[in-house]
């Protein structure tokens, strides 16, 4: 059984859960800590600050009269404070303003002489008990004070609502997911694009360095991997052609010398004429052979040259060929268009599928070709018998044939739009079959002009 990864998706996953949940519990067990009603206690300085107008309280009452804030005040003049509550023994209190609910529980909750401290409620606030002894009587002084917090109301109601609590926590799972979901799906993403790449035949295209240790990163490296073998399996297979190829041209010509010795001293026969056609195809397969293997191999740079140049011998070939088989072949005026193409390579991908044209077309085969701002596209219509829609895209590949009996009569050995095929993608463009309405076949060949 294979040990478990720790930096797999499933741990990553599940510590990323926790994680989360854990961060969202301590948010929602912090909160009310965060309660700006909550009672704390007052700063050192703020202390001073309260006693001093303690002090001057003191200072302003008649020292021979029981302690009257209004007479203090008087005499003591505006403090910077907004509201001064005095309460003595007995639970009288004197004050600047009426005390509200909040101010009447803070005094009885908060009595402590020794620990000062301070609440607030909306834009209030309160500080106190301070001491002021006056005439034998204690008083304990509390000062009300104006909070000026625009964020004070709206954590109020978070704090007092469960629904807004929930709300945050959803605030702040919702980035984290978010962030999750993006770190599982934007690499996926990436190598999808690439696969997709690589499926439509793009074996070049590099697949991106993700960088992980987890199933995705693994994923990543074992396509990596199978694109290289696949690579090179190919290659193999291009390579083993190639020389089986060459390798059959040697003995092949020690045949046709053996059959032209035979036909020279025996004379001509039905077994020798059967024999040299024979030679002859096997000939025209390895030349074809040959011919795939070049342009699989291309190395050579590519150059700039005019397509009427390459088109004007292709076409008068093939309406020799139509006229003496009796076909009508229309072409349009050569076209004034020059593309970056190895020429010999072109001309075979041009000139294969309209070979198949006049060996297959009924009476009449149509080529035609347009351009846009970036491709050149040349169509090649016949109207002969056409080819079954499960196996037009079967038509480009190697050795394929659509019916074997007919291309024993034709000679034809299946390479002829492989090799235009290969071609046309050297040079970067597209090759299609598709039906010819009403019968007949329908080969479109798409060339960048860049």
């Amino acid at each position: 059984m294979k040990p478990h990864n720790i930096h797999g998706l499933s741990s990553q996953i599940f510590l990323w859960f926790w994680s989360m949940l854990l961060l969202i519990l301590a948010v929602v067990i912090s909160l009310p800590s965060l309660d700006p009603r909550n009672t704390i206690p007052l700063p050192p300085k703020e202390q001073l600050y309260m006693k001093q107008h303690v002090s001057a309280l003191l200072q302003g009452a008649p020292p021979d009269q029981a302690f009257d804030l209004q007479q203090a005040l008087q005499v003591a003049g505006l403090m910077q404070v907004g509201s001064i509550y005095v309460r003595d023994k007995e639970g009288q209190v004197q004050s600047t303003t009426p005390p509200d609910k909040f101010v009447m529980r803070f005094m009885l909750e908060v009595d402590q002489l020794t620990s000062p401290m301070i609440g607030r409620d909306h834009d209030d606030a309160i500080a106190g008990p301070f001491l002021l002894e006056h005439n034998g009587h204690s008083y304990h002084v509390y000062f009300g004070l104006n909070v000026d917090n625009p964020y004070l109301f709206l954590v109020i109601q978070i704090l007092d609502h469960p629904v807004l609590i929930l709300l945050v926590a959803m605030l702040i799972s919702t980035p984290l997911c978010l962030l999750l979901a993006m770190r599982l799906t934007r690499p996926i993403q990436q190598l999808q694009q690439s696969v997709s790449q690589i499926a439509a035949g793009e074996l070049e295209t590099r697949i991106p360095n993700l960088d992980r240790r987890d199933e995705i990163g693994q994923l990543a490296d074992n396509v990596s991997h199978m694109v290289e073998t696949l690579k090179l399996m190919i290659q193999k297979q291009k390579q083993l052609l190639s020389d089986i190829s060459h390798e059959l041209r040697s003995p092949l010509t020690r045949i046709q010398l053996a059959q032209a010795l035979i036909r020279r001293k025996q004379g001509d026969s039905n077994e020798l004429a059967r024999i040299e056609s024979e030679i002859g195809r096997l000939d025209k397969l390895i030349g074809d052979l040959l011919d795939l293997s070049r342009a699989q191999q291309h190395v050579e740079a590519p150059g700039h040259h005019q397509l009427a140049d390459l088109l004007d011998p292709i076409l008068d070939d093939a309406l020799f060929e139509a006229n003496q088989s009796g076909k009508q072949l229309r072409v349009p005026p050569l076209p004034d268009i020059a593309l970056r193409m190895w020429p010999e390579l072109l001309a075979r991908a041009l000139e294969n599928p309209l070979r198949n044209a006049l060996k297959y077309a009924t009476s009449l085969i149509e080529v035609d070709w347009t351009s846009t701002d970036q491709y050149w596209i040349m169509t090649i219509r016949d109207d002969g018998a056409g080819v079954p829609a499960e196996q037009l895209a079967l038509l480009f590949q190697p050795f394929y044939r659509v019916d074997d009996a007919r291309n024993s009569q034709t000679g034809g050995t299946g390479l002829g739009l492989a090799i235009a095929a290969e071609a046309v993608r050297r040079h970067g463009g597209i090759i299609t079959a598709d039906h010819n309405d009403p019968h007949g076949l329908l080969i479109t060949i798409t060339l960048p002009l860049a």
